[in-house]
């Protein structure tokens, strides 16, 4: 009788397991659908400010690792200079300051600063009018929490009560 209880409870912790599973797994799905989407508009908006190419501009990233800051200010130093792409990168990746980039290759850093806070500004801005459109349709964002989180809780509190 004891072992039956046992491989019942157990039974019962290992379904628990797999649905909180299941939900985080879910979560972890929007999140990276999100990220997708936030970086898609992210290479829209460089594309826009540094007039280049968003193939281009994947394939940059892809080939330095380079994070959106340094992708928008390598092309833009590369811009200014009327160096290409592949020599401003090997510069920024030389472990010099950007203001030595800069004096060497007589750029304003200040201007391409400016340029990029304004890029920023820009998809901040494009961001909280999609937040805002989701909202007003009733679309969750990811930052709220998930109705699959909404069932780890129910399932956590039917348990306690032994249901």
């Amino acid at each position: 009788m004891i072992s039956k209880a046992l491989i019942a409870v157990v039974s019962l912790i290992g379904l628990g397991t797999l649905g909180i599973a299941q939900a985080t797994s879910d979560i972890d799905k929007k999140r990276e659908r999100r990220e997708v989407q936030d970086s898609a508009r992210v290479f829209q908006t460089l594309s826009k400010e540094l007039g280049v190419p968003v193939e281009t501009l994947k394939a940059q990233q892809r080939g330095t690792n380079f994070g959106f800051g340094r992708l928008f200010i390598a092309n833009a130093f590369a811009k200014a200079t009327g160096k290409t792409f592949d020599q401003m990168a090997r510069e920024l990746k030389s472990e010099k300051g950007w203001g030595v980039v800069a004096r060497e290759n007589t750029a304003k850093l200040g201007k391409i600063i400016s340029q990029m806070r304004h890029s920023t500004a820009e998809m901040r801005r494009a961001h909280e009018e999609e937040m805002g459109r989701q909202r007003e349709a009733g679309t969750p964002d990811e930052t709220s929490r998930s109705a699959a989180a909404g069932d780890q809780g129910s399932f956590r509190k039917s348990r306690r009560r032994g249901q």
